[in-house]
């Protein structure tokens, strides 16, 4: 197997341990998406217009990346930081960290619709474009909250910050899946998928980029 890929596999690989150990964290998470939707069923009781249903499950998926995925730096020590440092490349390790954020994004994702379908219903015709949204969704979150981590983790694993950094890099993000989601569930119109696609990859290659930067520091 190729070096590099063997050693983008190997962060991949400590990534999953490393969530999958703590049962807590991941408990929490799915924990908090399953009452934020109970809570939303409660409220509505019913379907709720298409604007509402768009606003809370998009509000309700990015509550929860940001929870599951803001934490990748900032949960590791400076001396596990300064570990990778010596054993891995700069773009093996966000390139791990997204890929891992992105399949763990996608999940909640499938759980949010999933829950949103079966509660509330949804436009026939719809389930497999929704479905492409949220995994597209997913790897524009992943991307953008896995390069905000490891810029909170220079500022000493200062939480709140990443909420406060990361708004402005996914307003762009946010900004297209709503209209899409509304165009799609309102009129049937097909979303722009080549925009999205396109503001993903250039989502991961800003990521990909800027990293080694703050990787050395």
């Amino acid at each position: 197997m190729n070096s590099g890929l063997s050693r983008l596999l190997s962060v991949f690989a400590y990534e999953f341990r490393t969530e999958f150990r703590n049962k807590e964290s991941i408990s929490g998470i799915l924990v908090y998406a399953l009452a934020s939707i109970f809570i939303t069923w409660l409220c509505f009781l019913q379907s709720p217009g298409t604007q509402a249903w768009t606003g809370l499950y998009w509000i309700i998926l990015l509550f929860a990346a940001t929870n599951a995925a803001g934490r990748s730096f900032i949960r590791e020590s400076r001396g596990l930081q300064l570990f990778h440092y010596m054993l891995f490349r700069p773009g093996e390790v966000i390139l791990a960290k997204s890929l891992f954020n992105f399949l763990l994004l996608f999940a909640l994702g499938l759980l949010n619709l999933c829950c949103f379908t079966l509660m509330f219903g949804g436009k026939e015709g719809t389930l497999n474009e929704l479905l492409l949204l949220t995994l597209l969704g997913a790897f524009g979150l992943s991307a953008v909250l896995t390069l905000v981590s490891s810029i909170v983790s220079k500022a000493y694993g200062n939480a709140s910050l990443a909420a406060v950094l990361g708004f402005p890099l996914l307003f762009p993000v946010l900004l297209i899946l709503v209209k899409s989601t509304l165009a799609l569930l309102e009129g049937g119109q097909s979303p722009n998928w080549l925009m999205l696609v396109a503001l993903d990859a250039l989502l991961l290659a800003l990521s990909y980029i800027l990293f080694p930067y703050l990787w050395r520091e």
